[in-house]
């Protein structure tokens, strides 16, 4: 399927891809129409760059484990 989008668009597309945020281009668009058509499925693409790298779950498994040790012990404010 060849989609056409206004210059700003994919500007903005190719942005997010640049950013880490998804893997090409295809994936943000992927998404994008998930979510419009209410995709119950549609995951936060980082969440599915991360499902395969094992390293980078492990990695973002230890960073929520820090963060929730952290809160435990650090008085938040009222």
């Amino acid at each position: 399927m060849i989609v056409r989008l206004p210059e700003n668009l994919e500007k903005s597309l190719r942005a997010e891809v640049a950013g880490g945020r998804f893997r090409s281009v295809d994936d943000t668009v992927a998404e994008a129409v998930r979510r419009l058509l209410g995709d119950p499925e549609a995951a936060d693409p980082l969440i599915g760059v991360l499902r395969d790298d094992p390293e980078a779950v492990a990695e973002l498994d230890e960073i929520v484990e820090d963060a929730m040790r952290r809160r435990g012990s650090e008085a938040w404010p009222a």
